[in-house]
């Protein structure tokens, strides 16, 4: 055996078992370098990121570049900002402009109905006056004949020959007829009036006259030449007469 294999036999544990044979144990040597640089080259990495940083953002401030990157920055966030009020202040005038011609269409439509309903109440009313003065021309023809039937009334009254045969039943005759008429007008509606002792009324009387009277007050109906007339309500015909003018 040479002395280096004596010499490296010696440095390890030799162990001789229970048969005999001799066994070599070796055992590990510590790594002294790797022990050693260990932890400083893991805390190498750490100390120069500080130092970088550090340095980056030394190198950072007062850089031209810099700050014409922030400047443009807060100059984009303002016209965003500027962007959005205006944004806003259009919506907001573009309701209140829609609000007003909402207002404005309503307030058209409630005055459209508002029409409408007027319209159809007119329709109506006409429609009714329609049938209601349908019969106005017929009147207008018949009034004639119940003046006449009048007249001769009044002739035989003033005859003076209620003696003379057939006069009398002749004068009833009429007065019957006169008096159906009278009934036949008003179930239509009609309404045959005198004026006589009336004060004049220029919406039923039509003067033909004035004429001064000591006992018929002034403005009032002295004689009628013809009788007045109205149709529900409606004239037909005015009253022909003479009108006091009071004392001569």
């Amino acid at each position: 055996m040479s002395v280096s294999e004596n010499k490296e036999r010696n440095e390890n544990e030799e162990i001789v078992g229970e048969d005999g044979v001799e066994r070599v144990v070796f055992e590990e040597m510590p790594n002294e370098d790797a022990s050693n640089e260990g932890p400083a080259d893991s805390q190498q990495p750490h100390d120069m990121l500080g130092e970088d940083s550090g340095k980056a953002m030394s190198d950072t401030e007062g850089d031209p570049d810099v700050e014409v990157l922030s400047t443009e920055k807060q100059s984009g966030e303002v016209l965003l900002l500027e962007s959005m009020i205006n944004a806003k202040n259009e919506a907001l005038e573009q309701l209140a402009s829609t609000e007003q011609a909402l207002a404005e269409s309503h307030d058209k439509y409630v005055r459209t109905m508002a029409e409408f309903e007027n319209f159809k109440k007119r329709q109506q009313r006409e429609k009714e006056d329609a049938l209601k003065y349908a019969n106005e021309k017929i009147v207008k023809a018949l009034l004639p004949v119940l003046d006449n039937l009048d007249r001769a009334v009044s002739a035989a009254e003033d005859d003076g020959n209620e003696d003379r045969p057939g006069s009398q039943t002749l004068k009833t005759g009429v007065e019957m007829v006169l008096s159906q008429m009278n009934d036949v007008f008003g179930q239509f509606g009609i309404e045959v009036f005198s004026a006589v002792g009336e004060r004049f009324d220029p919406n039923l009387h039509e003067a033909v006259a004035r004429q001064p009277s000591d006992v018929i007050e002034k403005d009032f109906v002295i004689e009628m030449y013809q009788k007045g007339a109205t149709l529900n309500g409606r004239l037909v015909r005015p009253a022909l007469v003479i009108v006091s003018s009071g004392q001569g």
